[in-house]
């Protein structure tokens, strides 16, 4: 309603300087031809007309030429009065580059504005609905962008530490979870994205995470920054955030130095130590498993391929094996070589309500001289990544076992990834 009537405010002031004008124009016409030589109306009509005229064309040509080159002056100049005043009363926040602070965070905006040679530093343990916020990450990326997020290691102590600091609000089983998924998701990004126009990479720390922190970076300087807290709630959207720009005393910059530092000291995952050997995301069916080994009463039940994930369900009435165990395998001897060690990780999740058992179980295919395993157990409702490392010592061959024990419910599995380590 509001536009609309500043609309026809608009509209009115401009009927009323056309009208004033022609005002004008008939003032001099009546002045010149019909009080030609009549004083004193001819001169007071002349002067009025041209006062009209010259006043309102004065107006058009100002407000088309130097109105908002004075708008924008003033308003500089009341930012300035004010950021004076602010100072005065938030000491040195000038000095040292204080902006003000934000009470919501938008992650995706983050992304938005990176454009090709970009630079975005990322610091925190990992942000709420990842999920949404990727595809703008792999989007920018794809732009040409550069992205490094740091990310804290789910396994050390710092991420236990910080995880019992949320237990009143997260459960620390499920930070570690989900943080695991966000670093996974992550590396999948940059699996994609190699050989685009950016770059992201991954640093994994364990030491003090200090405090959440995003830094925008152009021509190499930083330009602008966000700094949380790690209190006892996640530091996320709903929660206030410092904004940081270039200030007499560099603290922005202080923010670059304290992240590049930490990505020294990471662990590293980015386009250059990168190197997968075999990946299976089921999307192609069946590209080589052998299903249901040990048999099956039920082969098309308990182990299947459908929209893309490898289904295992069986209980104990299903199988033949006495141990009522079973499971799918793969030989791979593409890119496998005597004395590499390979890490094969596989992303795996259980239904509700499932007392089915999973393992991850690896040897090689002559002897089983090499040969580990992880325990069997019944993977998370929320999805996670199970890893191991082998050393090919007798075979260039690694067989992979999907291995489960019989039960109620399903597991499933949606992705297999060989890389050398």
């Amino acid at each position: 309603m509001a536009k609309t009537t500043n609309g026809y405010r608009r509209v009115a002031i401009i009927l009323l300087l056309v009208l004033l004008f022609f005002i004008g124009l008939v003032a001099l016409y009546v002045a010149k031809k019909q009080l030609s030589g009549s004083e004193p109306w001819a001169t007071l009509l002349n002067l009025f007309g041209a006062f009209l005229i010259i006043s309102i064309s004065a107006s058009i040509l100002y407000s088309l030429t130097l109105k908002a080159h004075d708008e924008r002056r003033r308003r500089a100049e009341l930012i300035n009065l004010l950021d004076d005043k602010i100072d005065a009363i938030v000491t040195n926040r000038l000095k040292f580059g204080l902006g003000g602070v934000v009470s919501q965070m938008d992650y995706n905006a983050l992304f938005d504005a990176l454009q090709k040679d970009d630079e975005l530093w990322w610091l925190d343990t990992y942000p709420p609905d990842h999920h949404a916020l990727c595809k703008h990450l792999e989007q920018a990326v794809q732009r040409g962008a550069h992205v490094t997020i740091l990310a804290i290691a789910p396994n050390s102590e710092v991420a236990t530490l910080r995880a019992n600091e949320l237990h009143v609000s997260l459960n620390p089983k499920t930070f570690k979870e989900r943080l695991d998924i966000f670093i996974n998701d992550i590396k999948d990004i940059i699996e994609r994205s190699i050989g685009t126009a950016g770059q992201l990479r991954l640093g994994i720390y364990k030491d003090l995470p200090c405090a959440p922190m995003y830094v925008f970076c152009r021509n190499r300087e930083p330009q602008y920054g966000f700094v949380s807290w790690f209190l006892t709630q996640p530091t996320g959207i709903d929660f206030p955030h410092m904004r940081w720009t270039s200030g007499e005393v560099p603290v922005l910059k202080y923010f670059c130095k304290y992240m590049e530092n930490k990505w020294k000291n990471s662990d590293k995952f980015d386009a250059e130590n990168i190197k997968i050997v075999f990946k299976d995301d089921f999307h192609a069916g069946n590209k080589g498993w052998f299903l249901n080994y040990w048999s099956s009463n039920n082969p098309q039940k308990t182990n299947r391929i459908e929209n893309s994930v490898m289904i295992f369900e069986a209980n104990e009435s299903d199988l033949l094996d006495p141990r009522r165990e079973f499971g799918a395998y793969i030989d791979l001897r593409d890119r496998i070589y005597r004395e590499c060690t390979y890490e094969v990780s596989c992303k795996v999740k259980s239904e509700k309500q499932t007392t089915m058992q999973f393992k991850l179980w690896l040897h090689d295919t002559k002897g089983k001289v090499s040969n580990v395993e992880t325990p069997l157990r019944t993977p998370s409702t929320l999805g996670e990544t199970i890893k191991l490392e082998i050393k090919a010592n007798t075979t260039e061959a690694i067989r992979i076992h999907l291995h489960n024990k019989a039960g109620e419910g399903k597991i499933l599995l949606n992705e297999v990834v060989v890389r050398k380590i």
